[in-house]
């Protein structure tokens, strides 16, 4: 009875949206958001396909009525094309087939097809868009609150068992795409609150913290102390350092530093509650310890040795281009079996028995880029990420305006980045959240510019 009551009103929530801004868009980020609870709890038809089927329809009515938007902007759509030709020049002559191409083409292409959509289509009713933001992120809290009282809002078999290791699924259904989108919305607000210090802003920040942290994913506790020094560094740069901001700034980092190590020791000291007591030979050794589960024992150390040597011994066009979708170290080839996907980890997935955590996994962004589309494929990616940080920095600067909208890409891009280099893929929800969040501040900038032009009487 409770499923159908939230099914419905998801659809409620979807139908209201789409009455409210006449987009698509509102429609895909719900069904990310929403959707994944059904599948990863209760088996129900991965409904993830139906944005499968939106993101393909949504962009290729915009490529094909794209002259009738008349949103003029200076933003490189040539990486997309380049993303395009690379996929299917590494398609030729692929160890895999059409088929398992064809799986590839369900995953990462939809965030970066969603993203060309979006900056050539805007965004409408954006008050009504950032409202929607907020509310889903809050409703997280909300049921991860509740489960930690033990009132199941929504079933949660791991309360019901009184496990609560992992026990914080939100609608994202997975703790680990929970986390995801939760710091996605610290980067989203941070910024924010930077610049105007608001009370209400700080309070939506601690409250998504404290999801973060019930959601118990080890691997991310040095990568979001990183991103949020990260983003605060961007945004004084861009005001312009002052003795007093400098300090401020050493401050947070340090305060950031210090959380680090107190967090680190509740999850990793058996300490049965949060406790400040962190001296500094226990901090540095459970920080040794984790470094070398994630990095020196890992078996992404055995997954990246083994891949370079078996491409530093075939021939330069492999080496180059790679071996085609869904055929060595991709999450898809991953799933489906990809026929060199045996070579990555002759061993298993994780480093062995003892791995209990995405970040013991074999394969990431960095390490499926570049088997299956070479070393190009890895300078195109990275290189399309920073183009879109240096983008939205300059034109802030050029406008002398956004620069919350600038420092939100940049913080939401880098931690992109960072889970898929250092963790295991970033699931596929949080990266069509993430594509969306970071168009709809594209939007701001873009169309922004756009009006500034027409104002100052160019063409």
């Amino acid at each position: 009875m409770i499923l159908y009551i939230y099914i419905s009103l998801v659809l409620l929530l979807i139908a209201y949206s789409y009455k409210k801004t006449r987009s698509r868009y509102t429609i895909i980020y719900i069904v990310a958001v929403t959707f994944p609870y059904l599948y990863q709890q209760f088996n129900i038809l991965n409904l993830e396909w139906i944005n499968v089927c939106l993101i393909y329809i949504t962009a290729l009515l915009v490529i094909y009525n794209k002259k009738h938007y008349g949103i003029k902007n200076d933003f490189n759509s040539h990486y997309f094309i380049i993303l395009l030709v690379l996929y299917i020049v590494s398609s030729l002559g692929t160890y895999g087939s059409l088929i398992d191409s064809a799986h590839w083409a369900k995953t990462y292409p939809l965030g970066f097809l969603l993203l060309y959509a979006i900056i050539h289509k805007p965004f409408k009713q954006n008050i009504f868009v950032e409202r929607l933001f907020l509310f889903l992120w809050l409703i997280q809290f909300v049921l991860v609150f509740a489960w930690k009282l033990g009132i199941n809002i929504l079933p949660n078999f791991r309360v019901d068992i009184y496990s609560w290791a992992d026990y914080a699924l939100g609608t994202l259904g997975f703790h680990v795409r929970l986390a995801d989108f939760m710091i996605f919305g610290i980067c989203f607000y941070l910024p924010e609150y930077l610049k105007h210090r608001n009370k209400r802003t700080l309070v939506v920040l601690i409250l998504f913290l404290w999801v973060f942290i019930q959601t118990n994913n080890r691997h991310l506790l040095p990568i979001l102390p990183l991103v949020i020094v990260i983003q605060a560094l961007v945004y004084y740069i861009r005001k312009g350092f002052s003795p007093r901001k400098a300090l401020y700034s050493l401050g947070i980092i340090v305060i950031l530093g210090f959380g680090f190590m107190v967090g680190v020791n509740y999850y990793f000291g058996g300490e049965e509650k949060l406790t400040l007591n962190v001296s500094a030979s226990e901090t540095s050794r459970l920080v040794y310890d984790l470094s070398n589960n994630m990095i020196t024992l890992s078996s992404k150390t055995e997954a990246y040795r083994n891949a370079l040597n078996y491409m530093a011994d075939s021939n330069i066009f492999r080496i180059i281009i790679g071996y085609g979708p869904a055929t060595f170290a991709s999450g898809t080839a991953q799933g489906i079996g990809g026929p060199l996907y045996g070579v990555l980890a002759p061993h298993g997935i994780r480093t062995g028995p003892g791995g209990v955590s995405v970040s013991d996994m074999v394969t990431n962004d960095f390490i499926g880029f570049g088997t299956e589309f070479g070393i190009l494929g890895v300078i195109i990616l990275y290189s399309f990420f920073f183009y879109i940080m240096l983008f939205a920095y300059r034109k802030s600067k050029i406008l002398n305006n956004f620069q919350v909208e600038a420092n939100r890409i940049i913080g939401i891009t880098t931690y992109v980045l960072l889970v898929g280099t250092i963790r295991d893929f970033i699931p596929m929800s949080p990266f069509i959240i993430a594509c969306i969040l970071i168009g709809y501040n594209l939007n701001r900038l873009i169309t922004y510019k756009r009006i500034y032009q027409l104002e100052s009487g160019k063409k």
